[in-house]
């Protein structure tokens, strides 16, 4: 006999279909929500991979014009070598002049005091005769006309006094000129010593400045090649941040997360709370590397805080990732609806998991990163980054 169906079994069968029902669609109404934020999700990280990519390729460039630096300060410095030991072949030999000029003054010098000292001696002798011819006077010459000598012996013996004479004035003066000769020697090989003295002086001055100028060619090769390692160092992260990047997008493809804010992100820009105090250390945009002279874009900003400062959040929204992350330490990323997001990474502590509600100014991390003093922040909207000085509320500092 078939049991009679009690009311109160109707009733509950009614509810169970009933909840069934709405669990059903709100499954529906939320499945586009959830395909929505992957879909923004995925284009978000595969935006930051394309970056990644760009910087590894930048990196490669910047790798390959330091080779080429490299290889140009090395011909330099091989000019300089050259020139170098041009210069220490010119200084041999103005050395060895130099050194034969002296022995020639002193040979000079030697030779004039010789013909000065027999010019003193030839003076002397003409004097004495001088003096005898004036003593004798014409007492010697009426001796030698009223000797008994002959005529012709007489004459021949005035003549030789006069040869006498006139050979003592020859001799002196060709001694005279002599020294005269030996002294304008030993004058302009003195002027040539001074000059080859001033042009050795340049040469070692010139000696001085290649050597110099090959130090610091050694210094800049060095540095170079310094520069290239770290470069190479830097192009090894960048790859291996890129494949950290796709294991991410290959993760965010499996998942899929929403969140409904109380509110509207977008009317809050310019008027955001800081995610903490401290000063900008790099701020958005394209600039120079301090210490490559590349180009780098950085899509966020660097803010200065000591180990232990608090960060917080710049407003309400759902953590939806919550990890160290390759080349970006300790990351943190909120979702804040109608996609868009704010990013902390180099973080020293994460306070909320993935999955968590966070409210606006709560602290979700800590500075000090492996003892940094500083953090990096973003905000993103659709995956493309935004200024976040535009959407944080102007301060002094």
């Amino acid at each position: 006999m078939k049991r009679a169906t009690h009311p109160k079994d109707i009733w509950l069968k009614v509810y169970f279909r009933a909840v069934t029902t709405c669990a059903l669609s709100i499954s529906i109404l939320l499945t586009p929500w959830s395909t929505a934020f992957a879909v923004d999700k995925l284009k978000q990280s595969k935006q930051k991979l394309r970056q990644v990519q760009e910087e590894i390729g930048a990196t490669s460039k910047k790798i390959k014009e330091k080779k080429a630096t490299e290889r140009s300060a090395l011909q330099r410095l091989d000019a300089l070598n050259l020139n170098i030991s041009k210069n220490n072949s010119q200084l041999q030999q103005q050395s060895e002049a130099l050194e034969a000029l002296e022995k020639e003054i002193a040979a000079t010098q030697k030779n004039a005091a010789l013909y000065a000292e027999i010019l003193q001696r030839t003076r002397q002798d003409v004097e004495k005769r001088l003096r005898a011819l004036y003593t004798t006077g014409e007492v010697g010459a009426l001796r030698l006309f009223f000797s008994d000598a002959s005529p012709a012996v007489i004459a021949e013996n005035t003549e030789f006094l006069q040869r006498i004479t006139l050979h003592d004035k020859a001799l002196v003066f060709e001694y005279r000129k002599q020294v005269e000769n030996l002294e304008a020697g030993r004058k302009e090989l003195e002027e040539q010593k001074k000059r080859y003295t001033a042009t050795l002086s340049q040469q070692k001055e010139q000696k001085q400045r290649l050597e110099a100028a090959k130090r610091e060619q050694a210094a800049l090769i060095d540095e170079i090649r310094r520069d290239s390692s770290m470069l190479e160092n830097l192009l090894t992260d960048l790859n291996e941040r890129s494949r950290a990047m796709k294991e991410l997008i290959d993760s965010l493809e499996q998942r899929s997360r929403i969140f409904v804010p109380s509110g509207s992100f977008a009317s809050l820009k310019g008027t955001l709370n800081w995610p903490s105090s401290g000063a900008l250390r790099s701020g958005f945009g394209v600039h120079k590397h301090k210490q490559f002279g590349s180009q780098v874009k950085t899509n966020g900003l660097e803010i200065v805080a000591m180990p232990g400062t608090p960060i917080k959040a710049i407003w309400q929204g759902k953590v939806v990732f919550a990890a160290p992350f390759k080349g970006y330490g300790n990351m943190l990323i909120l979702d804040h609806g109608d996609k868009y997001y704010s990013l902390y990474a180099n973080v020293a502590a994460l306070k909320y998991r993935t999955g968590d509600i966070v409210k606006t100014q709560e602290i979700i991390a800590t500075a000090g990163f492996e003892g940094a003093d500083n953090y990096y922040f973003e905000i993103r909207h659709q995956g493309a980054p935004l200024n976040p000085a535009q959407w944080l509320a102007p301060r002094s500092y």
